[in-house]
């Protein structure tokens, strides 16, 4: 259950308190809340949540509102709107607005968000005035600014010609504290043909500013990561990994000059050590973006908190459910390392922020050691729900999280999932986008307005792209807010009261790696592990550039297709480096004698040394001095010999193989011929005999022969 559907059990206790035109618990379109020093501030069209150019996408968009509303000492407050106006928007449009009473419901509020014309009767007009007629706010911006009063006829006195917003409440019975729906209408020339464009943002009225303890306590979780892309097929690990887009670079670089505008503001970021590693390494905004969270991370950590970070954003509970805890080890380590090599200093601050869906696993891999988290945030729909009796509290408060399993209970807080959507809502007018936040916010205060201790944390969806109007606006109305106390995480944890106990929705592990997958990983890493032994010096670059392609692949952004493909790049990476090594191209060796010795060459073009063990092997072989060595390859040829002993002549192949010293990588393999022209002792005895024979033979056959023919010639002699 969302923490919004808990905030619903609200409602009567609120309104006991503030009077019955509170709005209770809900999100919003947008919102205001308004101190006398803002007031006075926007009278002179400063202090507005939002600024800048309108996107262009839209004929009319909010550029930024009055932050925070309070009657001051005398006088009307003042509420000031900035709208970006289309540059298609047709000349003599004119705009409008209608203020609706408070409301009274969630649901009310929800027909307010999906409705263009809110519930109840309206409480004010204010008449449609042509927009060529009101203060430019920059390029094609307008301001449309309104005094704010009760019905006191103390607080009257607008100025002459000046909008009046009459909230039509008794501020002695403190009834006017609450949040009024507001319509901006934009018409076209003459009101004739309906309207052009329309939005509902939301005036906040605060009669009193909260104590320091009552106020809420928000967390911000500010990730600072881009998309992790590998290319397919990469042999170089130094590129195979993209660095940001300019798309991101841009975005990420706007964050960062936001936050350093409001250096006040506690935040706590989340810096991906990969992504700040492009970010340095292409230069221009990029690199003066990292060189601002190197400069942010030397700050207080209670306005600049940065936990330690894995190397890219992984799902902790999925590696340690698939036994991956090696996996965790390699993130975090390496993750300090890259942090370390960039200037940025992580804190000591041990809260792990877990995202989408999580099972029990998490709290075995909390426990890892580089890990080591002794708090933790969830979301808070991947919780069990909560106990009535407990409700009211847990919702807004820190609690015990027990996992099954025997993982021990751990100090948690939940992100709220609802407060999540307003980052992403209306990308189109980001502006509102922030507004809705600070609304939703100053609501959750609301429904138990003098309760102490109590706070949320919002961390933004995946994926999720940073808007510099959106981050300036938020941080703008989180600076000088009356009701909201932005804290780091440690703040958060250190000031939030502790309402009980919690478990999580899952009864099993939760997600895990596909088995494929890990098995992948695993074998992946095997090799790796036996490269890094053979590669010298240890400080090579390739083998951090091999180690961050395989951890890259596990970014939990990534869809399991992705990683087994990120996978199969470190691979024919690893294999890329691997054919640097190669043995010699001529494989005939000739052998003149039974014994001798035997000459293989491995050619070598990597820059870097290897140390390895060569091997031999063959069937009609011995080898007296051993079939292996150790070997250092240092040059571009390196000769190595060994003493053979051949079973028997003719052409006889033998097996080379260079191995890592902990035979879990094959570097290079090769086969050869040995041509072996020895004759064997038994073949000179049987040679020796075959010639004697023949000798024998061949004498017998001229003794015979001879006596034949003086036999002949003695009968041819007559008398003889």
């Amino acid at each position: 259950m969302s923490l919004r559907c808990v905030r619903s059990a609200a409602p009567a206790v609120v309104a006991s308190l503030l009077g019955a035109s509170l709005v209770v618990g809900l999100p919003w379109s947008a919102a205001v809340v308004v101190d006398p020093a803002a007031a006075g501030a926007a009278a002179t069209g400063t202090g507005t949540t939002g600024s800048g150019a309108a996107s262009g996408q839209g004929l009319l968009t909010l550029l930024g509102q009055t932050t925070t509303v309070q009657p001051p000492a005398t006088g009307p407050a003042t509420f000031t709107l900035d709208l970006g106006i289309g540059a298609r928007t047709p000349s003599g449009a004119e705009v409008g607005l209608t203020l609706y009473r408070a409301l009274t419901s969630p649901s009310r509020f929800q027909q307010t968000l999906h409705s263009s014309t809110p519930p109840g009767s309206p409480l004010t007009h204010v008449d449609p005035v042509a927009v060529a007629d009101l203060p430019a706010r920059g390029h094609h911006g307008v301001a449309l600014a309104m005094d704010v009063v009760p019905s006191n006829p103390s607080a009257a006195g607008a100025a002459a010609g000046t909008p009046v917003l009459d909230l039509r409440c008794t501020p002695a019975q403190r009834s006017c504290t609450g949040v009024y729906p507001v319509v901006v209408t934009l018409y076209p020339p003459g009101r004739d043909g309906g309207t052009l464009a329309r939005f509902t943002t939301y005036l906040t009225y605060v009669q009193e500013k909260s104590t320091a303890t009552a106020a809420l306590r928000f967390a911000w979780v500010v990730p600072v990561a881009g998309r992790v892309t590998i290319k397919d097929g990469a042999r170089d690990p130094g590129g195979a990994v993209a660095p940001p887009s300019k798309a991101t670079t841009t975005a990420l670089a706007g964050l960062v000059t936001s936050l350093d505008q409001y250096p006040q503001v506690p935040v706590t970021l989340e810096p991906s050590p990969q992504t700040l590693q492009g970010l340095a390494a292409e230069g221009g905004a990029g690199e003066v973006a990292a060189d601002d969270i190197r400069a942010m991370s030397h700050d207080s950590p209670s306005t600049r908190e940065i936990p330690p970070q894995s190397y890219v954003p992984i799902d902790l509970g999925a590696l340690a459910a698939a036994g991956e805890t090696g996996e965790i080890t390699g993130q975090m380590t390496q993750g300090a390392t890259v942090l370390r090599n960039l200037g940025v200093q992580a804190g000591t601050s041990r809260t792990w922020v877990a995202t989408g869906a999580v099972g029990n696993a998490l709290g075995t891999g909390l426990a890892d050691a580089p890990v080591a988290a002794t708090r933790v945030v969830v979301p808070d729909d991947q919780l069990a729900s909560a106990t009535p009796a407990t409700r009211a509290e847990t919702w807004s408060s820190t609690f015990q999280l027990s996992f099954t399993g025997g993982a021990a209970a751990v100090p948690a807080a939940a992100a709220d999932t609802e407060l999540a959507t307003h980052f992403t809502s209306n990308p189109k007018d980001p502006a509102l986008e922030a507004a809705q936040l600070l609304a939703d916010l100053a609501m959750i205060h609301f429904e138990l307005p003098f309760a102490k201790s109590r706070g949320v944390v919002a961390v933004p969806p995946s994926g999720w792209v940073p808007d510099r109007t959106f981050d300036a606006a938020l941080l703008r109305g989180l600076a000088t807010n009356p009701i909201i106390t932005p804290v780091t995480l440690d703040g958060f944890f250190d000031a939030v009261h502790n309402a009980g106990a919690r478990h999580l929705q899952a009864s099993g592990a939760g997600p895990t790696l596909p088995r494929a997958l890990a098995h992948q990983i695993s074998t992946a890493r095997l090799r790796l592990t036996g490269f890094d032994t053979a590669v010298r010096p240890r400080s090579t670059p390739v083998l951090a550039q091999l180690d961050q392609l395989l951890l890259a692949s596990e970014a939990a952004s990534l869809p399991t297709a992705r990683q087994s493909a990120g996978v199969a790049t470190f691979n024919q990476s690893l294999d890329g480096q691997l054919s640097e090594i190669t043995f010699a191209t001529s494989r005939n060796i000739t052998m003149t004698a039974r014994t001798g010795s035997i000459p293989i060459t491995i050619v070598s073009s990597a820059p870097y040394r290897v140390v390895g063990r060569l091997s031999v092997s063959g069937a009609k072989f011995q080898f007296p001095q051993g079939s292996s060595q150790k070997l250092t390859i240092d040059h571009p040829t390196t000769p190595v010999r060994f003493q053979v002993e051949a079973l028997s002549s003719g052409d006889l192949p033998i097996q080379a193989q260079l191995d890592t010293a902990d035979g879990n990588l094959v570097i290079a393999q090769g086969q050869f011929t040995v041509r072996s022209t020895a004759t064997s002792i038994v073949g000179i005895v049987l040679t020796a005999v075959a010639l004697a024979v023949l000798l024998a033979w061949w004498a017998r056959t001229w003794i015979a022969g001879r006596r034949r023919r003086h036999a002949a010639r003695a009968q041819r002699v007559p008398g003889g």
